[in-house]
């Protein structure tokens, strides 16, 4: 039971942070979008990452699946940063 209720918690984070990826990427009346559809399109490939390694044993982990998230990391991180700082400051008022 024990392990079913950890499974069923683990889809609703996952759920939350899917969600939070696109509610991030949409404006509203009251907001621009924070993040653009292709940086939320590269965030979700590390959400998937995420859920593959808190799931599996390292040695089933595959280099070549990870290999463009471990290079583009830096890459992904300073897009993300200038999109927030973007947006923070086209939006003064939040």
């Amino acid at each position: 039971m024990d392990k079913l209720q950890n499974q069923i918690d683990f889809e609703l984070k996952q759920l939350r942070h899917q969600g939070l990826l696109e509610a991030m990427s949409r404006s509203t009346a009251k907001h621009p979008a924070i993040i653009s559809m292709e940086l939320r399109k590269v965030l979700k490939e590390y959400l998937g990452f995420r859920h593959i390694f808190r799931n599996l044993y390292a040695f089933e982990l595959k280099w070549k699946k990870m290999a463009p998230l471990v290079v583009d990391s830096e890459k992904t991180l300073n897009q993300f940063e200038s999109e927030l700082k973007q947006f923070m400051s086209s939006s003064p008022n939040l």
